[in-house]
């Protein structure tokens, strides 16, 4: 983000970012229609981004030497391996848990 941006811009932008997440959003909708319930859905969804942030925050708190981009890196790294395990593994791993 530039340190100098006006406030026309930053409003603009914000306004940019939430019309693509809401489009994105919008052809993402469909997905939870093939789930049993939205709980089931939250609860999957979740199960892929809680443990990517569960490593980088007890990372974070653990080793000194942690930063910024090796956050960013873990994240960009174990969510789409949260996916390619539940592929893999046909129906779910062990750290993923579903009521």
């Amino acid at each position: 983000m530039k340190k100098d941006a006006d406030n026309r811009k930053l409003i603009f932008f914000g306004r940019l970012a939430a019309v693509i997440i809401l489009i994105l959003v919008g052809f993402w909708a469909p997905m939870v229609g093939k789930f049993s319930g939205i709980f089931l859905y939250f609860q999957k969804s979740m199960s892929y981004f809680g443990t990517p942030i569960a490593c980088v925050f007890l990372l974070g708190v653990l080793w000194r030497r942690a930063n910024g981009v090796g956050a960013l890196t873990a994240m960009a790294t174990v969510t789409p391996l949260m996916f390619l395990a539940e592929w893999y593994f046909k129906g779910g791993v062990a750290f993923q848990y579903i009521a």
